[in-house]
């Protein structure tokens, strides 16, 4: 008969739920619920920590983790809990203060929300030592005395008889000697047994007195034997609950120290009476080749015994200098960072503790002076391991180029714009975790990208080059109190429907229905009316996009009117006051996307940092694909993007014959060189971990400062290069209800400059609460009639600074000054996920901060000597 299913669960049988009675009446004892409702009520609080669940705790359930809010900081409220559960439990529980990396939200004053879990002392703290653990220790306590003395009748081997040397020398002696021969030597040997055994005693001492005054209880040790050194090692067991880290690296690192420090006092006394005639009676013959074995042994033994007895083929020494060897070897051994040696204890949490002395622990910068929105930032959701899904795509440039294929006449209207290399440039693959990574590390208050080796930003010049925009010229502005119907029939010849408009913004797909296919015989009015909706269909899908990337503001329709009048704008710093506007929000807001011209942050990237650059297979260190070739024939648009945008190959360097009746396509901006077939080989997914240690792990080298030059600037354009002056302009930047500041003089670097520390920027916040919303009729050119002031002004306020030379080192001021006022490293230092990557920057730095902090130790000792 198969067995019934027990009501107390459908994946339980009978025999399962037998089972677990049993287990938990063999199990520890529980927590008592009236102790656990006597504790929330008195020990937990508003002031202290605001309990709002509990929860079983512990492998059986035997404890209770109690989770809520904590009210001020973690460690003076845990003191203040110990001590409060001491006077009211006594010592009958004991409590553990718990992170949790994987909770639904951070704590409010930064990391992640701790919680509290209790058990009983009996059930979290080692029993006492039983009986058979004290006959075991002293078993294990004879045997190395045995092997310390073994070891001490070893070294004198040229004083033991011929018939015990060649049985324990010639591998054919089968006939034991008589062992009451080796009595008499046993007396010559204790001097050695002696030391080993004091570095080993020494050893547990320094345990116990380093534990002592933290009233940390130690076990029993458990010395290990060694025939070779005498005693390996003695294991040792905390016996009680450790209140810190500290405590742990002290208790741990004290014994080897002690041992270590007694045995080069053993070491160098026993070199001295080696070198006394008066002790040569003492003295034992060791092998020369032992003291070949170790540099430091060797020089420091013929230092004190002469180059003619280092040479010998037998050296005369007294014993204890064994005994000083063998104790520096166990020392040295303990301190591997391994297991539960003392090196494997103290190695767990020293990094922690260095980093926390260093402030490097701490993700926020040490100087929140600059840095003032921290506690909003998205670098806490990494902190906390929340933000491990990247952002999601929000751009409509793919769909715009599949349903709108442009019309070779109204080409002419879309290069006399300066719009037609956006148009050229197409649908790029976006690499999403990429742009996630950047994001995370843009800061709304400097408008720039807080890397390893300092701020990088989007600046006037990438737009330019990247994307062929005019820089220079009026601010895109103007006013928004729209007669939709008048304005839409006198520039676009057709007044939308209610369902086309959604506000004051229209549908994409509607003005490619009504205006993609003007008629055989359309005239010139005809043609540019086309042409408008077609650049206003374009700003709407790549450059202005909106959440969605379906609808276009009808605000930008206006400064369509006269196209000629259009180039006079500046479009390259309206789309970079967009982008700059989009990275905030992104940035601070727990928004699970971005919009804007995401293409441009993406190339920016491409163009300046190594990672995720797609690799073209050349020898250069910074492989990029070749600079663009324009194409001739506009009947050809649509089969090309189509062709990128799925990934289908192109013939290397075949290209269409033109048409005779159109004009020659203009050169194309540098963003186009980057219009290439893509795969997931060069564009991967899931990397977004990789990226991130990838870029904590940045160095100065990887980063192209300077990197439009030479040939890449020779065939561009003139859009491209013009006006360069203004590309280190520190103005701030319009686009209608969008107002932020260009700031060249953070990114010197950029320019081919010096960069020093960059004066104090104000972050206006007021600017960025400034948006549509609720103001869909307001006049922007009078609104902010102050800031387009300063934008018309922009040619005064030109930084410069004299040429940089090579790359900057760790040292300069200005590196010393950015460390600490950013956040330079995103991965939490202590990231460990199972069966997923494990980042490595950040163990990195701080091991580079320490040796950089022992340098300079050394050089000021040096300097005060």
């Amino acid at each position: 008969m198969p067995p019934t299913i027990s009501p107390i669960g459908p994946g339980y049988n009978n025999f399962q739920v037998d089972s677990f009675k049993l287990m938990e009446l063999l199990g520890p004892e529980k927590v008592d619920p009236a102790d656990v409702k006597i504790i929330k009520d008195k020990l937990f609080g508003y002031s202290t920590f605001w309990v709002t669940k509990e929860e079983p705790f512990g492998d059986l359930g035997e404890g209770i983790l109690f989770l809520g809010n904590l009210r001020g900081k973690r460690e003076e409220i845990f003191a203040n809990l110990q001590s409060q559960l001491t006077e009211i439990m006594g010592d009958k529980y004991n409590l553990f203060m718990i992170e949790e990396p994987n909770s639904d939200g951070p704590d409010p004053r930064g990391g992640p929300r701790v919680s509290f879990g209790m058990l009983r002392k009996e059930v979290s703290e080692p029993g006492p030592t039983m009986f058979w653990q004290y006959v075991i220790a002293l078993l294990l306590f004879l045997l190395t005395v045995g092997s310390s003395v073994e070891l001490g009748i070893a070294s004198q081997l040229n004083r033991l008889p011929p018939e015990v040397v060649k049985y324990f020398t010639d591998p054919d002696a089968i006939d034991p000697p008589d062992m009451e021969l080796l009595f008499p030597f046993v007396e010559f040997a204790l001097p050695l047994a002696y030391g080993v055994l004091g570095v080993q005693l020494f050893h547990e001492v320094g345990h116990f007195l380093a534990a002592f005054p933290k009233k940390v209880k130690l076990g029993i040790p458990y010395f290990i034997p060694n025939i070779t050194l005498g005693s390996f090692v003695a294991i040792t067991q905390f016996k009680s609950i450790l209140p810190d880290r500290k405590t742990k690296v002290d208790i741990s690192l004290a014994a080897p120290m002690a041992g270590a420090a007694l045995s080069c006092a053993m070491f160098s006394v026993g070199l001295l009476l080696s070198s006394n005639p008066d002790a040569a009676g003492d003295l034992v013959q060791v092998p020369s080749m032992l003291f070949q074995g170790s540099l430091l042994l060797g020089l420091i033994s013929r230092a004190t015994l002469g180059y003619a007895a280092m040479h010998a083929a037998t050296v005369p020494i007294h014993p204890l200098v064994i005994a000083g060897w063998c104790g520096l070897t166990t020392s040295a051994f303990n301190m591997l960072p391994v297991g539960c040696l003392d090196g494997g204890r103290a190695v767990q949490d020293i990094q922690v503790i260095y980093m926390t002395f260093r402030g490097l622990h701490d993700a926020d910068p040490l100087d929140p002076a600059v840095l003032l929105l921290q506690d909003r930032h998205k670098s806490h959701c990494v902190d906390t391991e929340q933000l491990q899904e990247v952002l999601r795509p929000r751009q409509q440039m793919r769909a715009f180029l599949s349903q709108w294929r442009m019309d070779s006449r109204i080409r002419p209207y879309v290069i006399r714009v300066g719009f037609y290399g956006i148009y050229r440039l197409g649908h790029i693959i976006i690499d999403w975790p990429l742009i996630t990574c950047l994001i995370e590390r843009w800061q709304p208050e400097t408008h720039t990208f807080h890397v390893p080796v300092g701020e990088m930003t989007i600046t006037l010049q990438d737009v330019a080059i990247i994307l062929g925009l005019h820089i220079d010229g009026l601010a895109v502005t103007g006013t928004c109190v729209l007669d939709v119907a008048e304005l839409c029939g006198e520039l676009l010849g057709v007044t939308p429907p209610a369902d086309a408009l959604r506000g004051f913004a229209i549908s994409i797909r509607w003005l490619c229905q009504q205006l993609s296919t003007p008629g055989p015989d359309a005239d010139e009015v005809d043609l540019e009316r086309s042409a408008h909706g077609f650049i206003l269909a374009l700003m709407g899908s790549f450059l202005f996009a909106d959440k969605k990337g379906v609808h276009v503001h009808l605000c930008f329709l206006p400064l369509l009117r006269d196209l000629t009048q259009t180039s006079t704008y500046s479009w390259g710093g309206a789309v970079l006051a967009h982008t700059y506007r989009e990275l905030c929000r992104a940035s601070l807001d727990r928004r699970c996307g971005i919009s804007g011209c995401i293409t441009l942050i993406q190339l920016w990237s491409w163009e300046r940092l190594h990672v995720g650059r797609l690799d073209f297979g050349r020898s250069s260190p910074y492989p990029a694909p070749p600079l663009p070739h324009a194409l001739h024939d506009d009947d050809i648009d649509g089969v090309v993007a189509e062709g990128l945008d799925d990934g289908l190959p192109v013939e290397h360097g075949v290209q269409p014959e033109p048409h005779p009746e159109v004009e020659p396509e203009p050169a194309l901006p540098l963003g186009c060189r980057w219009r290439v077939p893509l795969t997931r080989v060069l564009n991967p997914s899931g990397v977004l971990l990789l990226y991130r240690d990838q870029l904590d792990a940045q160095t100065s080298d990887q980063v192209l400062w300077q990197s439009y030059v030479g040939e890449l600037v020779d065939q561009l354009p003139d859009i491209c290069l013009a006006d360069q002056d203004i590309w280190r302009t520190m103005s701030p930047l319009i686009c209608f209800e969008i107002v932020e500041w260009h700031r060249p003089e953070r990114v010197l670097r950029q320019f081919g400059l010096h960069q020093e520390i960059p004066p104090a920027c104000s972050y206006e916040h007021q600017l960025h609460r400034v948006d549509e919303r609720g103001r869909h009729q307001r006049n922007w050119a009078a609104y902010h009639a102050p800031y387009i002031a300063l934008w018309d002004t922009r040619s005064t306020r030109i930084i410069t600074s004299p040429p940089m030379v090579g790359l900057m080192d760790f040292h300069h001021p200005y590196m010393q000054w950015y460390r600490r006022i950013t956040r330079r490293f995103m991965t939490p230092q202590q990231h460990r996920n199972d069966m997923r990557f494990h980042t490595t920057a950040g163990s990195m730095n701080v091991l580079i901060v320490a040796m950089v902090d022992i340098v300079g130790c050394s050089r000021f000792a040096t300097a005060g000597a």
